[in-house]
């Protein structure tokens, strides 16, 4: 089985210059490196990511790997995610962080992320760390392509944010999502297409046109006058 936690391709596609609100840096920034690894394409795939293009926010990156239609669980996970709920998940479904009345919900969702193929994003709700203050999340899922062109890898990002924990395994509720199809909605009588590379070609095509396109823009330049 693939090594996980050994990526590599030469290229390397930094997100250090990237800085938004600290509620949601980690998403922001691991969507526009994911953005720049698609390179034309809907969706990288899982031996493009380096990890030397996410070390400014490499704690709260995971990896996780579909296992079954509606379940995954997590191939490398950060040290943010450890230290929020007690305990190394690599290894462990990614229902492990969620309340029962929520895995429905993201099952749902990891469902979409591998068949649609579809961007997710949750705002998550965990237990209270006193009278006024809860723990929060925010937890992106991004699709990536496997070794034999089938959508079952994901990169992610979870951000907690909340002074100290209920417990040391917290479980997290879905407050929100939101979902952004690449391709168009999946079909629910489609099968598995093992080993076919192939089968987001036209979408494929599609993307590095309008990514050609865009490219052909002028660029705008700076003109100075002394």
């Amino acid at each position: 089985m693939e090594d996980e936690s050994k990526i590599g391709t030469p290229k390397v596609v930094s997100i250090a210059k990237f800085r938004t609100d600290p509620a949601t840096e980690c998403q922001n920034a691991l969507r526009t490196y994911w953005e720049a690894l698609c390179n034309g394409r809907i969706m990288p795939d899982r031996h493009d990511v380096d990890p030397r293009g996410l070390s400014d926010i490499l704690d709260k990156v995971f990896l996780i790997e579909r296992i079954a239609p509606r379940q995954a669980q997590f191939r490398v996970a950060g040290q943010h995610l450890a230290q929020t709920h007690g305990f190394d998940l690599r290894g462990m479904p990614v229902s492990t962080i969620f309340t029962a009345a929520a895995r429905a919900r993201l099952e749902d969702a990891l469902q979409a992320l591998f068949d649609e193929p579809a961007e997710i994003t949750l705002e998550l709700m965990g237990p209270r760390t006193g009278f006024f203050t809860r723990i929060t999340a925010h937890l992106t899922l991004l699709p990536l392509r496997g070794p034999d062109g089938e959508v079952t890898r994901a990169i992610g990002c979870f951000q907690a944010t909340g002074s100290g924990r209920e417990s040391s395994a917290p479980r997290f509720d879905i407050a929100n999502e939101e979902r952004r199809t690449l391709i168009g909605y999946a079909d629910p009588e489609r099968q598995p297409i093992g080993g076919a590379p192939g089968v987001f070609s036209g979408a494929d095509a599609m993307r590095a046109s309008q990514h050609r396109k865009a490219g052909d823009r002028p660029a705008l330049r700076l003109v100075t006058s002394n």
